[in-house]
């Protein structure tokens, strides 16, 4: 029995129709399933947990599958209970897809449920923890990217965005993603910090974002982490600091078109822990999904690993 969890505003409610079109293939091939349709946020990390709490009691496969946007996938992540009986599929419906467009998913939604229903194949991979503030307690996982400043504010913005609705109408829902980026890099402030990589401490000054990455691209398809590899057991991270704003759309241009991003303003490094000071409180994201401004935030990647199942 495969259990969905589907997130029915994802892309502006495109999510109803694809779910649909899911169903009618499940039906058809009488492959067995049960529905778990979220209402609000928070609903999928408490229908993960519910779904996966009884792993300890069997030894049967119980398999997850998140139908929605990067941000419907990392509240799964979020309540799945990890043992070796759980596994976890994806169906990308959001306007993002960046962990769909990291592991090359294919573009047809009902090749990927057969993958996932008929006879499913896993593969172990990484994800990344986040602390937020100075609180032991307040951790979340994350499956691509996590971030602080100018790239946080962008999904901050982007969640009462009218171009997001507009562009998913559309079928455009990437160019959100700029013309939303545009406004608020207008808005933008840098301000100093530090980050301490795997011990060692690095002094920064004009800091426009920090983004620490599982998967290499962020945003809706820009690749800040061309090196980031998912099962490595490594964080790649992605620092602007130094530049002005003009600066930094060249930067952000490579990034969306995949080019190199070679810029003094930027820094790329490669470890297992992070932790992240700025001088002013900025914002904060982990998929996409905004947790408010924050001064500290410390980023692993976990020594557990992800079943995911292969599409």
């Amino acid at each position: 029995m495969t259990q969905f969890i589907v997130n029915p505003q994802s892309r502006s409610g495109k999510a109803v129709e694809i779910w649909a079109d899911v169903e009618t293939h499940l039906k058809q091939k009488h492959i067995p399933y049960e529905l778990h349709m979220t209402k609000c946020a928070g609903d999928a990390v408490n229908l993960a947990r519910k779904l996966t709490t009884p792993a300890s009691q069997t030894d049967d496969p119980i398999n997850v599958v998140a139908l929605g946007g990067d941000g419907t996938l990392c509240e799964v992540l979020n309540g799945l209970q990890l043992a070796d009986n759980i596994n976890l599929g994806y169906i990308p419906t959001g306007s993002g897809n960046d962990f769909g467009r990291s592991m090359h998913y294919p573009s047809n939604r009902l090749t990927m449920v057969e993958r996932i229903t008929d006879t499913p194949e896993t593969t172990a991979i990484d994800f990344g923890t986040v602390k937020l503030g100075n609180s032991p307690w307040e951790e979340k996982r994350f499956a691509v990217s996590c971030g602080i400043g100018f790239d946080a504010a962008v999904c901050d913005a982007l969640l009462t965005s009218k171009w997001k609705k507009f562009f998913n109408t559309i079928r455009l829902g990437k160019l959100s993603y700029v013309v939303v980026g545009l406004i608020e890099l207008c808005k933008m402030k840098t301000t100093d910090g530090y980050i301490v990589v795997d011990g060692k401490r690095i002094d920064l000054k004009k800091v426009s974002f920090i983004s620490c990455h599982i998967q290499p691209f962020e945003g809706g398809g820009f690749r800040f982490a061309p090196k980031a590899d998912c099962r490595d057991g490594k964080l790649e991270l992605c620092v602007m600091s130094g530049g002005s704003k003009l600066e930094l759309i060249p930067v952000l241009l490579k990034a969306l078109f995949r080019a190199p991003m070679e810029s003094a303003h930027v820094h790329n490094y490669s470890c297992k822990k992070v932790h992240i000071h700025l001088d002013r409180p900025s914002s904060t994201h982990t998929d996409g999904e905004v947790h408010g401004p924050q001064t500290d935030i410390t980023v692993c990647n976990s020594d557990q690993k992800i079943n995911l199942i292969k599409v």
